[in-house]
């Protein structure tokens, strides 16, 4: 998974998407990334069955050419690990001389002017998430976009691998970032940003526990007991100082009820 010559050092900003299963997601999200035109991309194809790292090469070749957009694959993954995928993308990222690291979902959407308004506001000291809406209550579309800067992520290796199926794993390292980093954090303004809409059972189609409530339940617990442990951060002070950082519970309560459709095109 070598970088071509002419990418090595440069200090750029990459946005890195897994997939795996979404390919219809990722014809409606990949263009809106592409069209950051200061922005490098790196697609990882988690083993997708949808071939979804063929469908972009063939249908970016003077990009993928260019180094502009970059498809990794990782191969005899039958189960989807969302933190592993998300490190080969950064991993390709960090060795490009990436400054930043933009972590997407398959079915985020950004707006044309998203690079625009992050790049100015970039720095080494902090990190991004998206905004809360109105009603203090989280997107829950938009819950895995962290935006994070290089050197803290060197530091704190990405995300854990250790979570299994769905859940907790962005909780995790956004935690990492504010409390063992000490980076302050920001919010991109929801305008510049859309998830498509689809059914909780897409969540957790490739893990081998299909419950994603029981799975996310079980992920917080390995993910509390963690950070007591290997940091000695107590775990009411934790989940006080960083509840912001949390998944807020009305947002989560809309999962539940989230009918059981998806975004056209996707499969």
């Amino acid at each position: 998974m070598s970088m071509p010559d002419m990418l090595e050092g440069r200090g750029d900003v990459w946005l890195t998407v897994p997939c795996k299963g979404r390919l219809g997601f990722v014809q409606q999200s990949l263009p809106t990334f592409t069209r950051q035109t200061d922005l490098f991309c790196c697609l990882v194809d988690y083993d997708c069955p949808d071939g979804c790292g063929d469908w972009v090469e063939a249908t970016y070749p003077d990009a993928v050419r260019s180094g502009r957009l970059v498809v990794v694959r990782a191969k005899n993954r039958p189960l989807f690990n969302k933190s592993a995928a998300h490190n080969l993308g950064a991993q390709q990222a960090l060795r490009a001389g990436a400054s930043h690291v933009i972590f997407a979902d398959a079915d985020t959407i950004l707006a044309p002017d998203f690079s625009t308004w992050l790049r100015p506001r970039l720095d080494d000291q902090r990190f991004w998430v998206a905004a809360l809406r109105a009603d203090g209550c989280d997107e829950l579309g938009l819950y895995g976009l962290l935006v994070a800067p290089s050197p803290a992520l060197r530091t704190t290796g990405g995300y854990d691998e250790r979570f299994e199926g769905w859940g907790s794993e962005d909780i995790d390292l956004r935690l990492r970032l504010r409390f063992f980093e000490t980076l302050e954090l920001g919010e991109i303004p929801l305008d510049l940003l859309h998830g498509l809409p689809h059914a909780s059972a897409l969540r957790t189609q490739f893990h081998a526990e299909r419950d994603w409530r029981a799975s996310n339940r079980r992920n917080q617990l390995y993910m509390l007991r963690k950070l007591r442990i290997e940091f000695g951060i107590p775990i009411g002070l934790l989940m006080t100082l960083g509840r912001r950082l949390w998944c807020h519970a009305p947002a989560r309560a809309e999962a539940e009820r989230q009918p059981d459709q998806v975004a056209a095109g996707a499969p």
